[in-house]
C-alpha cells in the first residue's frame, strides 16, 4: 500500500507542476494561488508518508528549548529535595545517566 501511495503523491505533485507550468496569462489570472500551493503540499505529504518518511521536523534547538521549559516549569514546581531525584530519574529515562552512581 506504502508503495500505490507514493506513486500517488508522487503523481499528484507531478500533476500540479504540469499545470502550473502550462498556464498562460489568463490561465494564472484565473488560478487561486491556495489552490496551486495545496496540491504540491498534499501531494508531498503523501509520498513522503507513504515512503516512511517524517512530515514534520523539528531541529534540535528547538527540541533543546522546549525541554529545557519543561524542565524548568517541572523542577519549579518540585520541592528542592525531590528536584535531585527527578533529574535522575529524567537522565535515566533518555540513557544519558552513567549508571556509575558518580
Amino acid at each position: 500500500m506504502n508503495d500505490e501511495h507514493a506513486r500517488v503523491g508522487h503523481a499528484a505533485m507531478i500533476l500540479a507542476s504540469q499545470k502550473l507550468a502550462s498556464f498562460d496569462a489568463e490561465a494564472i489570472r484565473e488560478l487561486r494561488f491556495s489552490d496551486a500551493i495545496r496540491l504540491i503540499e498534499v501531494g508531498a505529504k503523501i509520498e513522503r508518508l507513504a515512503r516512511g518518511e517524517s512530515t514534520e521536523r523539528v531541529g534540535m534547538r528547538e527540541a533543546m528549548a522546549w525541554v529545557d521549559g519543561f524542565l524548568g516549569v517541572a523542577l519549579a514546581h518540585l520541592p528542592l529535595d525531590g528536584q535531585e531525584a527527578f533529574l535522575v530519574d529524567v537522565d535515566a529515562r533518555l540513557g544519558i545517566g552513567s549508571g556509575s552512581g558518580g
